[in-house]
C-alpha cells in the first residue's frame, strides 16, 4: 500500500487539482512554472555617469546600468532563481557582486507580481562597444504568499 501527503488550500478539500494544493508528496520538490534564457546587450555609449581619471595612472571610467524585463503575468510575487553565465563558467547565482580598487560589477534579479527584472550595473574604461550578459531563470509554480 502506498501513502501520500496532501496539504490543501482552505476550502478546497478533497480536490487533487494542483492549483488547490499547497503541497503534495506526489510532486517533485519545487515544480517549475517557467524557465528561460535572457541575453542582454549593453551599449557602452549609453553610460549614465562619467568619472574623469588621472591619466596615466587612473583611467577615465564610465558607469553603465541596464534593466531587462521578462513577463511572467502570474499575479503574485513568485519564488524564483536567477543565474548569470559568464564566459567559461557554468553558472553564478544572482545577486552577484564583484569589485576591486578600480572596477565593480553588480548583477541582480528581482520580481514583482508580473515581471522579472534583470539588472546589470558596472563600470568600464570604454565608452564604445557592446558587452553581452547571459542570464537564466526558473520560476517556481506555487504562490508562496510572498
Amino acid at each position: 500500500m502506498s501513502f501520500n501527503i496532501h496539504i490543501w488550500k482552505p476550502g478546497t478539500y478533497p480536490s487533487l487539482d494542483p492549483d488547490d494544493l499547497e503541497f503534495s508528496s506526489l510532486w517533485d520538490t519545487l515544480k517549475y512554472e517557467s524557465q528561460g534564457i535572457v541575453n542582454m546587450e549593453v551599449d557602452l555609449a549609453n553610460y549614465y555617469q562619467f568619472n574623469p581619471g588621472v591619466p596615466p595612472i587612473i583611467p577615465d571610467t564610465y558607469l553603465n546600468y541596464q534593466v531587462f524585463e521578462v513577463e511572467h503575468n502570474l499575479g503574485y510575487y513568485p519564488d524564483f532563481a536567477g543565474y548569470y553565465f559568464p564566459s567559461g563558467v557554468t553558472a553564478i547565482q544572482c545577486p552577484f557582486g564583484f569589485g576591486d580598487a578600480g572596477f565593480f560589477s553588480y548583477l541582480s534579479v528581482y520580481a514583482d507580481d508580473n515581471k522579472l527584472y534583470f539588472i546589470v550595473d558596472f563600470n568600464s574604461i570604454n565608452n564604445t562597444g557592446i558587452v553581452d550578459f547571459e542570464f537564466a531563470y526558473r520560476i517556481f509554480k506555487n504562490d508562496l504568499g510572498l
